[in-house]
């Protein structure tokens, strides 16, 4: 996890008042098992300081649906997820994202009730940081999951809960519950599946764009680097270390065989690619230096806990369509030719033979 804070929380409510200051203006979003109207008063703040609201809650006896409304009231949107009989909708998250990409997580034991916000003995997670890392992606992936799978509560909704409160009283158990509503005409969710926002998927395609036109080139590095994730990141999202070092060297063994300097010098300094003996374990050493770096505290990559595969960010992923990976593929092209002074023919024609 990387350029992230996590930290322990025991008192989920000071903590979540104390982040209603810092991230105003966000867009949040809970997903969480039991709800009490005390807990989503003693919220309200949250909410106050967030442009959007969102919230997933499982339908349950002890869940009534005028605390629904009361949810409503104060300008969230509501999703009730309805599980299999026997099964509950369990996640306990809160979670919320700027528009400068930060985002902050609490995740742990703490349902959206008085007692799981500061009475009971609870432990939650705050894990904090830039909005493109892991587990942010997942964790975005799995609330659009778990909204794709909920109802949105409608007025005609709220009627037959209503109606099923009515008749059932709040002693019911949940699976009596979930079977009436059953017969009532409401079926049961899918298991939840991982689907990343298109929203997020723009804004990890806008950072990769946005890094490669701006930073700055002092060897060719940052843009060889772009172009192997274009064309070599598979359906898993990740790419070998021997792969980029391979890619690497052969662009440079064919500036060689064409006559071409391997870097642009600056002064007296000479570049650590310039030699043309380099190991593979130093050249992939050299990238892992720079310019992964920079990839990385972007949050669009990542390496993996062996060591051996670079992990693109889930999001970009998604969001490489042939069409984007064109465009972007063009524009590490041309700052190639810019960076050596070289037409984009001679570019194109040696980046083709040495990344695809």
């Amino acid at each position: 996890m990387t350029n992230l804070s996590v930290s322990l929380v025991t008192q989920p409510l000071e903590q979540l008042v104390d982040i209603a200051q810092r991230y105003r203006g966000m867009d949040l979003e809970l997903a969480v098992a039991y709800i009490s109207p005390n807990g989503v008063h003693s919220l309200s703040p949250l909410m106050a300081a967030a442009r959007r609201t969102r919230i997933t809650v499982g339908v349950a006896p002890v869940n009534r649906v005028e605390t629904f409304r009361k949810l409503q009231e104060l300008g969230a949107e509501v999703f009730i997820y309805i599980t299999e009989p026997g099964y509950t909708f369990h996640p306990k998250v809160y979670y919320g994202c700027t528009s400068n990409a930060l985002a902050w997580a609490l995740v742990g034991s703490s349902n959206l009730t008085n007692n799981g916000l500061g009475l009971n003995v609870e432990l939650n997670l705050l894990i904090e940081g830039r909005r493109f890392c892991e587990p942010f992606t997942k964790l975005e992936a799995i609330l659009e999951g778990y909204r794709r799978q909920a109802y949105f509560l409608t007025e005609e909704l709220y009627k037959k809960l209503k109606a099923a409160e009515q008749h059932l009283g709040s002693q019911v158990r949940e699976r009596d519950y979930i079977e009436y509503l059953s017969k009532k005409g409401l079926s049961v969710a899918a298991r939840p599946q991982l689907i990343i926002p298109e929203p997020l998927q723009h804004q990890a395609l806008n950072e990769l764009e946005h890094y490669m036109r701006e930073t700055r080139m002092v060897y060719a590095y940052q843009m060889l680097l772009c172009l192997v994730i274009l064309t070599h990141t598979d359906e898993r999202g990740s790419f070998s270390q021997h792969e980029v070092a391979a890619c690497f060297r052969r662009f440079y063994q064919l500036r060689d065989q064409e006559g071409l300097p391997r870097e642009r010098q600056h002064g007296m300094r000479r570049a650590a690619i310039d030699d043309p003996e380099l190991e593979e374990g130093t050249l992939i050493d050299i990238i892992r230096i720079d310019p992964f770096p920079r990839l990385e505290r972007r949050g669009l990559l990542e390496i993996s806990p062996e060591g051996d595969y670079y992990i693109v960010n889930p999001a970009l992923v998604q969001a490489l369509t042939p069409e984007a990976r064109a465009r972007l593929r063009e524009l590490a092209i041309q700052r190639l030719a810019q960076h050596f002074g070289e037409d984009r023919a001679t570019i194109e024609r040696l980046v083709r033979k040495a990344i695809g």
